[in-house]
């Protein structure tokens, strides 16, 4: 087996070498490389990587003939030359033994997603607990578990069979990602020892501009997999094996309209006005950190553009197995 670790980087020079050195420290017994992908940054992130370079078996891509971070990945892993692919970000560290666990759980599932501790680079404004699983799932479309792209392993073959991320999305490219692979087939698993150190947002605008993406993110994927919905629905309603009929072009929701279906609003309008009771009797600043996360994604699902040029996913002919229920990720 070879590993090849994809990091895609933007402006990264304050927070590149953290990563970088946790990966020197890395106790690897494959061959393996670390592809820092250069999405066009215009500070010092190319020579904090290209300082590594007689620590690490690592290679500068430049990565900026197409933007965003799925572009990046992607690019990258043109470039690799692994057949396990493991994805990390530039202003995370990676935890001690984090290559050796996905590694050795690629062995026996073609995705995997580790777990995201919260405390050793954040301050007062991180409001989550102090670990979280690697597998999440959304309230309107359970049946598929997703992981996040900065605690991310995959099969080479697998990621190329369904064409890599959606460049077209800039935020929730990797919650898409799982989901092809599991349409496609592939099985998804958690990789419980994989632990990354993620990096929070350290200011209230920060949280609020990042849940905000996450929200609009959240709606353009339900557009997007509306499909895949409605089969899953149909199948509960017959609770019967047999391969439901192909999705048609008639199933697919117009790109400018939400779907559908009345889907679940990370937080409706009652639950909007007790955040904001709730902002009242704040009493320790992780309290404020929560209300502006959850009100800031509900206003970016309820107030996304969709974008007809992200197509419309069909459901395939045979359904994977629901997974089993995990803990949904919050804005």
């Amino acid at each position: 087996m070879r590993a090849s670790v994809i990091i895609a980087a933007l402006d990264a020079e304050s927070t590149l070498g953290e990563q970088l050195e946790a990966l020197v420290s890395q106790r690897v017994t494959v061959t393996w490389e670390v592809l820092v992908c250069d999405n066009g940054s215009r500070d010092g992130t190319v020579a904090v990587a290209r300082g590594f370079a007689d620590r690490l078996p690592l290679t500068v891509v430049d990565a900026s003939a197409r933007r965003g971070p799925a572009a990046a990945r992607n690019i990258g892993a043109e470039h690799a030359t692994g057949n396990v692919l493991l994805f990390c970000d530039a202003d995370d560290v990676v935890a001690d033994g984090w290559a050796h666990a996905m590694i050795a759980a690629l062995a026996s599932a073609p995705v995997v997603c580790g777990r995201l501790e919260w405390a050793r680079l954040n301050t007062h404004y991180a409001d989550r607990g102090p670990i979280t699983a690697g597998l999440f799932t959304f309230d309107w479309l359970p049946a598929l578990a997703a992981g996040s792209s900065n605690n991310l392993g995959v099969r080479a073959h697998a990621f190329a069979q369904v064409g890599g991320f959606e460049e077209a999305l800039r935020v929730g490219e990797d919650v898409d990602l799982c989901w092809r692979l599991q349409l496609a087939g592939f099985s998804i698993s958690e990789a419980p020892t994989a632990v990354v150190h993620a990096r929070e947002r350290q200011t209230l605008r920060g949280v609020w501009r990042q849940a905000r993406s996450y929200g609009s993110a959240e709606r353009r994927l339900a557009a997007r997999y509306e499909p895949v919905r409605r089969a899953y629905d149909r199948n509960a309603v017959t609770r019967t094996a047999v391969p439901h009929a192909p999705t048609t072009s008639a199933d697919a929701p117009s790109p400018r309209a939400l779907p559908s279906t009345d889907l679940d609003a990370p937080v409706d309008h009652g639950g909007g006005r007790r955040l904001l009771a709730r902002a009242v009797r704040l009493r320790r600043p992780r309290d404020l950190v929560y209300t502006v996360r959850r009100l800031g994604r509900a206003f970016g699902f309820r107030r996304a553009a969709l974008d007809p040029d992200i197509p419309v996913v069909s459901a395939p002919e045979r359904l994977p197995a629901p997974h089993l229920p995990v803990v949904g990720r919050e804005g």
